[in-house]
């Protein structure tokens, strides 16, 4: 058993609590992950299209992940649908490459801008099937040991550079802008449509929920997010990112944003005005260590500048940080509001940084 009954029932009420109000005395959300001292690993695939396209081995290797995974504090059991960037341009029938580290996308030769609204969702294609019976499956085989996620389709704008030459694009935001707008309307009119297709078949079951991260909301929810929004002046931002995220998000009750890299230090005043903003995901620049961790240089002023200026207005999400990271970063900024994804490098490094955690939860 992953969790016991109730301790599922309490972290499902404190993930409920993040999406309220942001409030002094609040504290703080941990969610903590350790591969188990029993974790057996799932045997290798063949090739590449066994890892990312057979049903029976992706729901192996998410079983065998979740069941070797020791969840501490405020972690819940998710099984996430994960395809990489290459996910949308492969559902719209693009050509697309099986990496051992992701699913990559082959992009226009040469930028055509008038048929990207030729683009519509391939269903007869072998990737959307493997992706639609994943879920089916996984639903299936859920009943109540762990949720299964909305899958990761990807935003409005990165999914055009997926599609475009990324220097043909950034060329037409700046002498092209209203036909990157009609574009990006089109593309979020597709991603919705997947989105709400996704949720439909999730919603069948209960065990789900409708986001691609491991954060529980009853509501409809997705992060909305643009990584090539990092290239652009906070002018181009506010002229062409600002207007496709409010469409992208116009259903939503409430909105997550997603960046990453500190180009966004700048841009932040312009994501605080995205419509029912709610909170924010942000990683700082960083670089991997031998074990594959992201490492961030902490002493960094603006990192918490960045965290203290954000959290005067709204609730902030902070992923891939080690133990040591969590620590620097909880005595360095406020508290209330904060959700940390902490990963440990065993049960009993996590075990120890729990009850060091405990006294920022309230």
């Amino acid at each position: 058993m992953l969790l016991d009954d109730a301790q599922f029932a309490e972290r499902l009420r404190r993930h409920r609590r993040f999406w309220g109000p942001k409030y002094a005395g609040e504290g703080a959300y941990i969610s903590i992950n350790a591969p188990r001292d029993d974790r057996v690993a799932a045997p290798p695939p063949r090739d590449l299209h066994q890892q990312w396209l057979d049903v029976d081995y992706r729901v192996q290797v998410i079983e065998n992940a979740l069941e070797g995974t020791w969840f501490g504090l405020d972690a819940v059991p998710v099984a996430m649908l994960d395809f990489g960037p290459g996910m949308l341009p492969a559902l719209l029938g693009r050509p697309y490459e099986l990496r051992e580290q992701t699913i990559w996308y082959d992009q226009w030769p040469s930028a055509d801008p008038e048929s990207v609204f030729a683009l519509q969702i391939r269903r007869d294609t072998e990737f959307y099937q493997a992706y639609r019976q994943l879920t089916q499956t996984l639903l299936e085989r859920a009943c109540g040991r762990y949720l299964v996620a909305l899958a990761d389709f990807g935003g409005s704008l990165d999914s055009l550079a997926s599609l475009y030459e990324r220097g043909a694009l950034l060329e037409d935001i700046l002498f092209e802008p209203e036909r990157v707008s009609r574009q990006l309307a089109w593309l979020a009119g597709l991603l919705d449509e997947l989105r709400r297709e996704n949720l439909a078949q999730l919603r069948r079951y209960q065990d789900y929920i409708p986001a691609e991260l491991p954060l529980v909301n009853d509501q409809d929810w997705f992060p909305v997010f643009s990584e090539l929004s990092v290239m652009l002046s906070p002018q181009c931002f506010e002229q062409v990112s600002l207007p496709a995220l409010t469409l992208e998000s116009a259903a939503l009750p409430r909105v997550f944003y997603g960046m990453d890299g500190d180009t966004y230090l700048r841009l932040l005043p312009c994501v605080l005005q995205v419509p029912r903003l709610h909170s924010i995901i942000w990683g700082p620049t960083h670089r991997l260590d031998s074990q594959g961790r992201k490492v961030i240089d902490y002493n960094q002023p603006h990192i918490y500048e960045f965290y203290q200026q954000a959290l005067e207005r709204i609730k902030v999400v902070i992923p891939d940080l080690s133990p040591e990271q969590a620590i620097r970063l909880m005595d360095n900024i406020p508290q209330d509001g904060v959700f940390l994804f902490v990963d440990c490098t065993s049960e009993d490094e996590a075990k120890s940084f729990a009850e060091h955690a405990r006294s920022w939860v309230r």
